[in-house]
């Protein structure tokens, strides 16, 4: 029967990166890393003890740092053989490329971009068509580089990634076919029940009651933390002053509420948001804001990392702008190296 009707066994039954790469491989290379000792018969290689508490610690200082768009921070690589999904993402795609830069050697920090930019590339609707061929690359280098940093393990699992980019070819971005959409829907259903009795019904009544509520629109916006105490754009004392605001599922603050939901990219500039202005609850969104008049690459291999969205950010202006907030304006995560200098990541989920 599945001859007759044309159904490739292979080709059309495509694999679930989120159960493949971030809780199998991402979670065993944390494992690793942990244990101290990563070997091969061609290349021994060692990590500290000293060098793996540095590792614990910038785990946990940088992921408190991320937006809040992650509900869920990444605990430490010693907590790796219980990470969520989500937490294995999160170091995969926005924290692995900046802590993992001091830990690893250099050969091995390179091999583990291979698989960071490939799979953020294959993430991302703006990077899939004009990186789909590079990410291809990348994965079969990673694999074939694997067993000479890793060891000869898990090699079926790891020969998988070779088949991710056919597949986003074939069925788009990743998460179009990844298990997240699926474990986020059971965490709503356990929510819809409130005892062991007849749970068949209470769960269509939930989701009957959300299909027929229209109170909350997507994109509705909440604004918060009235001030008056920030810049303002003259000529206009009719607009109020907020701290923070939501757009839809985008949170938005100014720098000194929460430094967290500050940062953005609008129009190729890194924009840190001092102040949010509306006439009122549902009036235009006016955002007043400064830019970072240094912003270059964080790396460059395998690709300039401007390109995938990952800025190396300096020198803060103290001048100010002001924009209406529109679908420009693209979230970022900022991770402050010191007072003056920051690793500024474009988000590809909400999660």
């Amino acid at each position: 029967m599945l001859r007759e009707l044309q159904v490739g066994m292979i080709s059309q039954f495509p694999i679930d990166y989120m159960h493949l790469t971030l809780l199998g491989l991402v979670r065993r290379m944390a494992r690793d890393w942990q244990d101290g000792i990563l070997h091969s018969k061609s290349f021994p290689f060692h990590v500290r003890r000293a060098t793996i508490s540095m590792l614990q610690a910038s785990v946990v200082n940088y992921s408190v740092k991320m937006p809040r768009e992650f509900q869920r921070q990444c605990r430490a690589i010693n907590e790796c053989d219980s990470w969520k999904a989500t937490e294995a993402r999160q170091f995969l795609l926005y924290l692995g490329p900046l802590i993992l830069k001091d830990v690893l050697d250099e050969k091995m920090y390179e091999h583990f971009k291979l698989l960071s930019i490939a799979i953020r590339c294959l993430c991302s609707e703006e990077l899939l068509d004009g990186y789909l061929h590079y990410a291809s690359s990348w994965l079969d280098q990673f694999v074939n580089q694997y067993v000479k940093y890793y060891g000869n393990k898990s090699v079926y699992s790891v020969h998988a990634h070779c088949h991710l980019a056919d597949d986003a070819r074939m069925f788009g971005v990743l998460d179009n076919f990844s298990g997240f959409p699926f474990e986020s829907f059971l965490g709503s259903l356990k929510g819809m029940v409130n005892k062991s009795h007849q749970v068949v019904q209470q769960v269509v009544r939930r989701l009957s009651e959300r299909e027929l509520s229209d109170n909350f629109p997507e994109d509705r916006t909440i604004l918060k933390h009235q001030h008056k105490c920030g810049p303002e754009i003259e000529g206009r004392p009719d607009l109020l002053q907020y701290g923070s605001a939501c757009i839809g599922r985008t949170h938005i603050s100014s720098d000194k509420k929460d430094p967290r939901d500050c940062c953005f990219m609008v129009c190729d500039h890194v924009c840190i948001v001092r102040n949010i202005l509306a006439a009122d609850q549902s009036g235009e969104l006016c955002v007043v804001y400064s830019i970072y008049d240094k912003v270059e690459p964080f790396f460059h291999i395998p690709v300039n990392s401007q390109e995938v969205g990952i800025h190396s950010v300096s020198d803060l202006s103290n001048e100010v702008f002001f924009s209406t907030f529109d679908n420009r304006w693209r979230k970022c995560a900022r991770l402050p190296q010191d007072d003056d200098h920051a690793v500024v990541i474009q988000l590809l989920h909400e999660v």
